[in-house]
């Protein structure tokens, strides 16, 4: 049953995908002031998450200064951590990193640490 259900809403949606981007986009044009509302509540939300994680310190060295420290993927994986995701991605992103201050990084993905 969830089988059908499932293939059911991926036709439907690639059937439909250009009329609920315009959609989309017209929602966002009415309604500009309360989607920026929304995102910046989400931003202050996600940017005071992160905050919290870096007062932890650097993983080497213990450095405590946040402006210079960063999220690295311990799998060396390029990717940077958006105030802009959704809670549950800002989670699981964190949670593949460690917290590293820039000199440490650099030597970490130099494979120096």
């Amino acid at each position: 049953m969830k089988d059908k259900r499932k293939q059911y809403f991926k036709e439907y949606y690639q059937k439909n995908r250009k009329k609920k981007l315009r959609y989309g986009v017209q929602y966002r044009q009415k309604n500009r002031k309360r989607c920026l509302e929304t995102c910046m509540r989400y931003h202050d939300r996600n940017k005071s998450i992160i905050v919290q994680v870096r007062q932890i310190g650097c993983y080497f060295c213990s450095e405590l200064d946040i402006d210079i420290l960063e999220f690295a993927h311990i799998d060396l994986k390029d990717v940077s951590i958006s105030y802009n995701y959704g809670f549950e991605r800002l989670i699981k992103e964190i949670e593949k990193c460690e917290v590293m201050c820039a000199n440490c990084h650099i030597k970490f993905d130099l494979g120096k640490l």
